[in-house]
């Protein structure tokens, strides 16, 4: 009858250690995925930023070019190569 009891424990050990990986390994798998998942609006939020401002960059040159009114594309790097 001992055996028997021991056998079960040991059974229990086995099944609350297998329980616990997994608990384990599915705790750390949802942290990455929600990680990637916040890395990746970042990334898409980065790129959003940087499209805007190409598009403020080409306007404001079209503003300075129309402003200046010399037909002249590259005007404002030539002035700043004089600074």
């Amino acid at each position: 009858m001992k055996v028997v009891s021991l056998s079960n424990g040991k059974a229990r050990l086995a099944f609350g250690s297998a329980m616990l990986t997994l608990l384990v390994v599915g705790t750390i798998a949802y942290r990455a995925i929600v990680l990637s998942s916040e890395s990746s609006r970042w990334a898409r939020h980065s790129r959003e930023i940087l499209v805007t401002l190409q598009n403020l960059r080409a306007a404001n040159e079209n503003i300075d070019s129309d402003t200046w009114g010399l037909g002249m594309p590259d005007f404002p790097l030539k002035v700043a190569a004089l600074v």
